[in-house]
């Protein structure tokens, strides 16, 4: 079993994990634990939200934190968005992005 899947087998295992997507920036899901139609509606929501939230923070330049305040660090390689964390009433998802890809993972909030 491949580093990948077997990543994404332990995702799936922890409590309440409903779904795991991996996904490229070109909005294509390469690897998912869920049928087709709920990758797809999944994708078509969390890709363009993905691009938006870069392009802002491309925008707004790099953010540290210095001494409890965030201030601009101006260097866009030393900024990265490492999770982006959503809560509904029916689910929590969290998009963990990396340079080519990024993962999303779809949790039950009852529990």
């Amino acid at each position: 079993m491949g580093e990948v899947e077997e990543t994404m087998r332990k995702l799936v295992s922890q409590k309440g994990v409903q779904g795991v997507i991996i996904g490229n920036f070109d909005g294509l899901a390469i690897r998912t634990t869920m049928d087709d139609a709920t990758t797809q509606q999944y994708m078509g929501t969390i890709h363009p939200l993905l691009i938006l939230t870069k392009a802002t923070l491309n925008d707004m330049g790099p953010i540290s934190q210095a001494s409890g305040a965030a201030q601009s660090t101006g260097d866009l390689e030393e900024d990265n968005l490492w999770m982006l964390r959503l809560r509904t009433e029916k689910n929590e998802i969290l998009i963990a992005p990396d340079k080519e890809f990024f993962v999303i993972t779809i949790q039950d909030t009852s529990n």
